[in-house]
């Protein structure tokens, strides 16, 4: 599991908030999303994208990621923007406030590569742009998914 966060201090809590989880299969980074993923171009299976608001970054970070066929990725984003997802993307749930949107998308598997990718190593990556209670993720999570 992978943490970007570019606020130092929110970094400092996640790692105590990981700490506390006793999440020993973390990491945080504390620097510039989207230079990291320009770096590190491996492919992910599960995403939780949520860049600061008005700063005109969900879009390159959404051409920034490499995602396995079959990965999940969680998008929130005010709902004044009209982002372009790949035509890969499937979206399974879709819920909105007047300010903001919350989506869940799947890669769906072309040309069979879900067989294909068994051998890769999955990562968790959790594109983190501002501090939230590693909870409220969690619960988040749970509604928009509709678990109990």
């Amino acid at each position: 599991v992978i943490f970007l966060e570019k606020h130092p201090a929110a970094a400092v809590q996640l790692k105590e908030n990981l700490h506390t989880l006793g999440a020993s299969n973390a990491q945080v980074w504390a620097g510039d999303a989207l230079l990291w993923l320009t770096q590190n171009p491996e492919p992910f299976d599960l995403v939780f994208l949520d860049p600061p608001f008005g700063k005109n970054l969900l879009q390159p970070a959404l051409d920034s990621l490499q995602l396995l066929p079959g990965a999940l990725i969680y998008v929130e984003h005010e709902a004044t923007l009209k982002p372009q997802f790949p035509a890969n993307w499937q979206e399974l749930k879709c819920k909105n406030t007047k300010e903001f949107y919350f989506r869940l998308f799947e890669v769906e598997d072309i040309e069979g590569w879900i067989a294909k990718a068994n051998w890769v190593l999955h990562k968790r990556l959790f594109l983190r742009c501002y501090l939230a209670p590693v909870a409220e993720v969690l619960k988040w999570r749970k509604k928009l998914l509709g678990e109990k």
